[in-house]
């Protein structure tokens, strides 16, 4: 890319980033950070009691969406495998939010901690 181009496409983003702003400032939009930033998001806002049952309905099925064939969870979006961290954080936060413990997520999950060491670990 020259440098004319480069120069184009910071113009084209920077417009793009304007146009999106809302009045107050900042952006809404999705962002996935991943299954260690959707666990917290639920284990806090339960914890605070304000949690609401869409946020929960819709953080635990984020989160779900992320679990690997072998039960673990990533640490982060892209991620080449599963991480024992963010599969404890994945489990605690499916719980919380209503997941049973017969649940194939849940058994799955718990099977991959106990593999990665267990939770006394």
């Amino acid at each position: 890319m020259t440098l004319d181009g480069l120069d184009r496409a910071i113009a084209r983003a920077h417009s793009n980033l304007l146009a999106t702003q809302l009045p107050d400032g900042r952006w809404r939009g999705r962002c996935n950070m991943g299954v260690l930033y959707g666990s917290m998001t639920i284990l806090v806002e339960h914890f605070l009691g304000v949690l609401s049952d869409e946020d929960r309905i819709e953080l635990a099925r984020h989160v779900r969406g992320q679990q690997r064939p072998d039960g673990s969870f990533p640490s982060h979006p892209m991620a080449a495998r599963g991480d024992f961290d963010a599969t404890c954080f994945a489990l605690a936060a499916l719980l919380v939010a209503g997941a049973r413990e017969g649940d194939p997520e849940i058994v799955a999950a718990r099977r991959s901690v106990e593999a990665g060491g267990g939770l006394g670990k």
